[in-house]
């Protein structure tokens, strides 16, 4: 099983409800960025579950596939419950989740090392993580940079 953490973009400042709160133009390039970078390894059958604030749809998106909206991965989240929607370490194929820090930093440091010490996970960075036997493996990592043009 693999499975990708994904963090929402940059937001832009707003006095918007959180759960209302969208994309900056920074944002959606980053979005964009690391949707290309994704889309280009992602399996055809990849299940993707996405937060239900905006930000994060916003960010789902850039990849141009269905997506499924789970109120479980909203702000707040516990990162068990992360690993819980995507059935790690047990599930099968590749699971894409798109949501929020802390749970992100702390969901990647449970399926890599077991215990949740965080990994830092910027606006639209991704952690792709392969199940090997008891631990995850880090398989890939996109900080979501944009190549200037």
């Amino acid at each position: 099983m693999d499975i990708i953490f994904w963090r929402h973009a940059l937001v832009e400042p707003s006095t918007l409800p959180d759960l209302q709160r969208e994309l900056s133009a920074e944002g959606h390039a980053q979005a964009a960025y690391t949707a290309g970078v994704l889309n280009s390894h992602l399996p055809q059958d990849c299940k993707i579950f996405v937060s239900p604030a905006q930000r994060a749809i916003q960010t789902a998106n850039a990849l141009q596939r269905p997506f499924e909206i789970d109120p479980r991965l909203a702000p707040g989240a516990k990162p068990q419950t992360l690993l819980d929607v995507a059935q790690w370490p047990n599930g099968e194929g590749t699971v894409l989740l798109v949501g929020h820090e802390p749970a992100i930093g702390l969901a990647v440091s449970m399926a890599m090392f077991g215990h949740q010490n965080g990994v830092e996970v910027k606006n639209s960075w991704a952690y792709w993580i392969s199940q090997k036997e008891q631990d995850g493996v880090l398989k890939a990592f996109s900080k979501g940079r944009i190549i200037p043009q």
